[in-house]
């Protein structure tokens, strides 16, 4: 078997003009048009080339030199700092195991063993995020979040994630712990976004982040989750583990924060706390009553019973993971919530992770950037700075962030700019990249989806988070079949540009917790462009099925009517026969559809044209009746033949 001299110069890091000298050089004849070298003479190559580099390491000084490695690097960025052949490199990380290319990537733990093993000392190259950002690398969190100088760490507040299902009371309990009351004007009783809260239990701070309830927002829960010290996992007493229960379990499992379980509505009469654990224990949470190490606190959000319980419970575990951040050191937080505000402008919620955010401070946000121009707490009330642990209100945006991007405070709004822009170049160089390379399943995919028929409609959100959990439900109701395709998705209420967007599709805009200008209202009504407003969101995505279903292709219903036995032929034209039977079952009448079976194989499909009965037409034959048949269709009746007549009609169908 011959391998291409392309795959074989990746292989060892090499180009092909170096691959071929190196061939020459070991006494192997390689044409220079060559294409193809055979596997035996390739594994002999590799046997030399290891025995030279086994000499070259023999022969190797000792290096003493310390290098910075970032936690994710190229193999050919690594043999450039530590200013060695790339080959020597990549024969390191054979000789460990490893089969890697020039270009690949290796993590910081496998850079560092083979940086040591070639004599450096390495340490962990300390986050720049101009210089990443320039190098177009994905800035995670847990990067910005390291902190060198441990003495100048202080404890912070626990944050806590409230996760469940719709109607278990988790705003409710909130609403407990906070001694207010904001479900009455909530619709539906459900939270529709992500708000964050600080309470303080025997002087000490909690911060609490109260993450949607409704299915649609799995993707804002998640994001929810990823910022939490702690998870409170309500469930219900009186309904026990439901769909959206588990989901939350799947959530807080995967990113390993303690449980707290808060078994809500204890106060009904039908509540079973004992089942509520039964149940939580064949997902792994097992009740510290039962052995296990989970914290169950019996709670009423109505009667305030077990309040105090579960706020004591929270400051303990608290205490045991032993919280601790820099609030020294420059602003690193989340975005959890963040809209277009009418007055405002752009703001954005922010969950300060470490450091402290002061009004003045220039941030980058993913791709946006802005000089904090005002800090609100979570009460409304205006501060000058915030701590780790905080949520806060930021304004002073050019743009609507992400929820889920990163805030990172900067030195200046050059570099704040610079660093932006960097980011936004590097996200749409990469979209480029992922656009150029379509798989063969990826082009089959993209032939069905030009296949798919689409309902094009403008979607309006009032914050960001929810307009991301809103898109992605109307992507998840899509089938094979129809699918939801938005011309155009944006925060803030529905405007004149809406209507004119909503104009070139099909004409319909979806608006979740907005308002419509007066300019928008009149062009809608007058360009007949259907607006639907929306206050809760399984109202949108169920009007949303109700206007898709419209697309689906009716579903074709046959039913059989009756059966007739071919008993004897009379004439067999082109396309047509006539023949004489007995009625075997149900009821036959003219210009009914037919098939025409043969033991258990359909052989022909047909229409009757006419029944006859001695000589006579007739209008329907019972069974028992004994008639003549004009068919028409495929002349391949015979004798013993089963004619099944049967109807077809169109049934609406409507997505699940």
């Amino acid at each position: 078997m011959a391998i291409k001299i392309r795959m074989i110069a990746q292989k060892f890091g090499m180009s092909e003009y170096e691959l071929r000298n190196k061939f020459c050089e070991f006494g192997f004849k390689v044409d220079s048009k060559e294409e193809k070298i055979d596997e035996g003479t390739v594994t002999k190559f590799e046997e030399k080339l290891k025995m030279e580099m086994a000499k070259q390491e023999e022969v190797k000084p000792k290096r003493t030199k310390t290098i910075e490695i970032p936690r994710i690097i190229p193999v050919k960025e690594l043999a450039e700092r530590m200013e060695l052949p790339v080959t020597t490199v990549i024969s390191e990380l054979m000789k460990n195991g490893l089969m890697v290319t020039i270009n690949e990537n290796i993590d910081f733990e496998t850079a560092a063993i083979i940086s040591e093993d070639l004599g450096f000392k390495v340490k962990e190259e300390k986050i720049d995020l101009l210089k990443a950002a320039k190098a177009g690398q994905k800035l995670l969190i847990d990067d910005l979040l390291k902190e060198e100088n441990e003495k100048e760490l202080k404890s912070r507040a626990p944050v806590v994630t409230i996760v469940g299902h719709v109607d278990h009371g988790k705003t409710t309990l909130l609403d407990a712990i906070r001694e207010t009351n904001i479900t009455a004007s909530e619709a539906g009783g459900i939270t529709q976004y992500i708000s964050a809260y600080q309470v303080k239990k025997k002087g000490k701070l909690i911060t609490f982040i109260d993450t949607p309830g409704h299915e649609a927002f799995r993707d804002m829960r998640a994001q929810g989750t990823k910022v939490t010290d702690i998870a409170v996992l309500v469930v219900a007493a009186d309904e026990g583990v439901k769909s959206q229960t588990i989901e939350a379990i799947k959530y807080v499992q995967e990113v390993k924060v303690p449980i707290v379980v808060a078994i809500t509505k204890i106060d009904k009469p039908n509540a079973d706390p004992e089942k509520v654990k039964k149940e939580l224990a064949d997902y792994e949470i097992l009740s510290d009553e039962w052995g296990g190490k989970d914290v169950f606190v019996p709670v009423s959000g109505v009667t305030k019973e077990g309040i105090d319980e579960l706020l004591e419970m929270i400051l303990l575990i608290a205490e045991i993971e032993d919280l601790k951040a820099n609030p020294n050191r420059s602003a690193v937080g989340t975005v959890i919530e963040s809209n277009l505000e009418k007055s405002r402008g752009p703001v954005a919620t922010i969950l300060i992770q470490t450091g402290t955010l002061k009004q003045g401070d220039f941030v980058v946000i993913g791709e946006t950037r802005g000089k904090v121009r005002f800090i609100e707490d979570f009460s409304g009330k205006r501060v000058n700075s915030a701590g780790p642990s905080t949520p806060v209100l930021i304004g002073g945006l050019l743009a609507v962030p992400k929820v889920g991007d990163i805030l990172q405070v900067v030195e200046n709004e050059a570099v704040a700019r610079m660093v932006a822009e960097s980011f936004h170049r590097t996200n749409v160089i990469k979209q480029l990249q992922k656009e150029k390379k379509v798989s063969l399943d990826e082009l089959t995919a993209q032939i069905k989806e030009s296949k798919v028929k689409k309902l094009r409609l403008v979607l309006k959100a009032d914050v960001a988070g929810s307009l991301e959990a809103i898109k992605q439900c109307l992507k998840a109701i899509g089938t094979n079949e129809v699918a939801i395709s938005l011309v155009r998705a944006g925060v803030g209420n529905i405007g004149e540009s809406d209507v004119d967007t909503a104009l070139t599709a099909d004409q319909i805009i979806f608006g979740f917790n907005v308002n419509i200008d007066s300019v928008a209202k009149k062009l809608a009504r007058s360009e007949k462009v259907q607006i639907y407003q929306f206050k809760v969101i399984y109202e949108l995505i169920e009007k949303a099925k109700e206007l898709l279903s419209k697309l689906l292709k009716p579903e074709v219903v046959e039913n059989t009517l009756g059966r007739l036995k071919v008993l004897k032929i009379f004439k067999t034209g082109k396309k047509d026969m006539i023949f004489g039977g007995k009625v075997t079952k149900g009821t036959i009448k003219p210009h009914h559809l037919v098939r025409v079976l043969r033991g258990k194989e359909q052989i022909a499909k047909g229409e009757i044209d006419s029944l006859e009965q001695e000589k006579k037409a007739i209008s329907e034959a019972k069974i028992g009746a004994e008639v003549g048949m004009h068919y028409l269709g495929n002349p391949v009746v015979q004798e013993g033949d089963i004619v099944e007549v049967f109807s077809r009609a169109e049934k609406k169908r409507s997505l699940k």
